[in-house]
């Protein structure tokens, strides 16, 4: 799962790569929509950077007004990996970082309680 998680990023990241160059040519560099596409290809990296970089001991998912994150602990730090709607969306995507973990499964906890 790990690896198509990340050819996923991966072709992502060369999408908005040349949509970037693209919007470059035709708008310039400090165009608005160049900024925001920018931004999306940092997001992209950022991304694929934290999922690099998992060696912790678990995930948590929180409730949020409106919304549910997915939050990974690393030692005293804690890092907000993804958004999502429903808990359904935040769990599922919590067992998916933990399958990719490069270490034993990642326990999963919510509400303090480990349900995976």
């Amino acid at each position: 799962m790990t690896n198509k998680i990340r050819q996923e990023i991966n072709k992502k990241i060369e999408e908005s790569r040349n949509k970037l160059v693209e919007l470059v040519e035709d708008l310039g560099f400090s165009h608005p929509s160049v900024i925001v596409a920018s931004q999306l290809l940092d997001e992209l990296l950022n991304e694929l950077k934290r999922l690099d970089s998992i060696n912790s001991k678990h995930l948590r998912v929180e409730e949020r007004p409106g919304f549910y994150v997915v939050i990974i602990d690393h030692g005293d730090i804690s890092y907000t990996l993804s958004q999502w709607g429903t808990l359904d969306q935040a769990i599922n995507s919590a067992k998916q970082v933990s399958d990719m973990s490069n270490r034993p499964k990642l326990h999963v906890y919510l509400r303090g309680k480990k349900i995976w």
